[in-house]
């Protein structure tokens, strides 16, 4: 298993990887998926404090939080569009879903969704076997997750003590929720 510093070490080396294969080789993003899939995998490894996978390519799920909640890690390079979230038989091996976006332009990723896979499946089409998910409703998800709630719900930061929480350093892209 590796440590919190071996893993902050890979996403680094990850990060700058990318970096030179879009600076020096003129490569879009969206042409280093897998590059970009790892780098994912060790940036929600590293958010929640959690291992990845013990074997590679593990199908359904990319990391494990410290409670053993199992994450299905989806990164992209897109803008817009959709994000194939899996097909219908792995779905359900994972408990959550963490959506990460790639942004060349600031060399870092942002946190698109995190949250229940049900839920994101829920507003997911289905397409030749496999769910997909918009990314603007993915955004709308996470902004229903993280804003305040006034009916008893409870949020995954209230869940999970080890996330933060909108506007913190790592959701510096974030819209920060509304004050009352």
């Amino acid at each position: 298993m590796l440590s919190p510093e071996q893993l902050q070490i890979l996403r680094d080396k990850y990060l700058e990887l990318i970096r030179l294969e879009v600076d020096q080789f003129n490569v879009k993003p969206t042409e280093v998926r897998h590059l970009i899939g790892r780098l994912g995998e060790l940036q929600c490894a590293l958010e929640v404090g959690g291992t990845l996978a013990h074997v590679v390519n593990q199908h359904g799920f990319d990391v494990t939080s410290p409670e053993g909640t199992r994450i299905s890690v989806k990164t992209t390079a897109q803008t817009a569009g959709f994000v194939n979230l899996g097909n219908v038989k792995s779905i359900n091996t994972a408990e959550e879903l963490m959506i990460l976006q790639y942004r060349a332009g600031e060399d870092e990723l942002s946190v698109v969704y995190h949250g229940p896979i049900a839920q994101a499946r829920e507003a997911a089409r289905l397409y030749r076997q496999h769910y997909e998910l918009d990314l603007s409703t993915a955004r709308r998800l996470m902004q229903e997750i993280t804003s305040p709630q006034d009916d008893g719900v409870v949020t995954p930061a209230q869940t999970h003590p080890h996330r933060e929480t909108p506007g913190t350093a790592r959701d510096e892209g974030a819209t920060p929720p509304p004050t009352t």
